[in-house]
């Protein structure tokens, strides 16, 4: 639509409404980056509870557990850490025979190896090995 003022044509984009539609919008933009790109990452750095205050509420929560701990001789840090890791639940053969899909023995499989790496491996160099005196 273009208006004629005094022999003049103004096209739409050039009125003073569009303009300031457009000064608006590139003031949004820029606010919306500043917020998104600056503030936000730095209100989640700040928010986010530091690894110091992780582990003392770790400490805190299993203060009762390390108090009943008896340390005996020749036990090192190491057999403490084993004591304090949860437990892993076991994942046995028969569990595989229930998976229903394919893509759930796959994880189960891949489960497997993540609890149990050294023995997956040590099969696979059995049945390597094996196939090495067969040729």
């Amino acid at each position: 639509m273009t208006k004629i003022v005094d022999g003049v044509v103004i096209e739409w984009y050039q009125e003073p409404w569009v303009r300031d539609l457009m000064n608006k919008s590139v003031m949004f933009l820029i606010i919306a980056v500043v917020s998104l790109g600056i503030l936000r990452p730095l209100m989640t750095r700040l928010l986010t509870p530091s690894q110091d205050a992780l582990k003392a509420s770790f400490a805190d929560q299993n203060m009762a557990e390390l108090e009943a701990m008896d340390l005996q001789e020749g036990q090192s840090l190491e057999d403490l850490k084993a004591k304090l890791k949860p437990k892993k639940t076991a994942i046995s053969a028969e569990m595989l025979d229930t998976a229903n899909s394919y893509d759930d023995k796959v994880a189960l499989i891949r489960m497997m190896v993540g609890d149990e790496a050294g023995r997956v491996s040590n099969v696979f160099k059995a049945m390597m090995e094996k196939d090495m005196n067969v040729i």
